[in-house]
């Protein structure tokens, strides 16, 4: 597929979003309210592989996993949720893929969270226009993705601090066919 006209677009794309949103929340479901025997798991280490198998007409068939493990980082302190990493993932027919690592951890009794994830990809994709051209334009959009976040307790639930997110998404459209391309003068 030649690439000759690229685009540089710094806004989301729904399938990272949806997909990096999914993955964070998923990560912190855990560590909502103050902690406890009922948020932590029993030993050092719980591993929860997930495989992941899909087909849409967009993408094709995808073939992925998230495998995450759980874990109490300091022993002693049972009051912190345990902490998550984890990857994902994936790669489909239509030579889309994506890979990313994420965690959270918690430490001094749940009163420090720390949050990161970062990933990478490129997602093969078309569109159909209309008159003249009447058929379909393929379009590739590379992704670079980062997220950084260290919490505080300052009251009770109330957490504060600061956070990171980096964002590329660089996406390359395939010509034009030459009967439809039209020059101004």
């Amino acid at each position: 597929m030649e690439k000759d006209v690229t685009l540089e677009s710094r806004s989301s794309l729904f399938f990272v979003a949806g997909l990096v949103a999914a993955l964070l929340v998923g990560a912190g479901a855990s560590a909502q309210g103050l902690g406890g025997a009922g948020q932590r798991i029993e030993g050092k280490v719980k591993f929860l592989p997930i495989p992941y198998l899909n087909y849409d007409r967009s993408l094709e068939f995808q073939v992925g996993g998230l495998p995450m493990a759980m874990f109490n980082p300091v022993p002693s302190d049972t009051l912190s949720p345990s902490s998550i990493a984890g990857l994902f993932g994936m790669y489909s027919t239509s030579e889309s893929w994506f890979f990313m690592g994420f965690g959270r951890v918690h430490l001094d009794q749940d009163n420090w969270r720390l949050m990161a994830a970062a990933g990478s990809g490129t997602m093969n994709f078309q569109f159909f226009v209309d008159a003249p051209v009447n058929g379909w334009i393929p379009y590739n959009t590379e992704m670079d993705i980062a997220f950084v976040q260290v919490q505080r307790r300052l009251v009770k639930r109330l957490y504060g601090g600061l956070s990171y997110s980096f964002l590329d998404f660089t996406t390359a459209l395939e010509p034009v066919p030459e009967p439809f391309r039209t020059t101004l003068n």
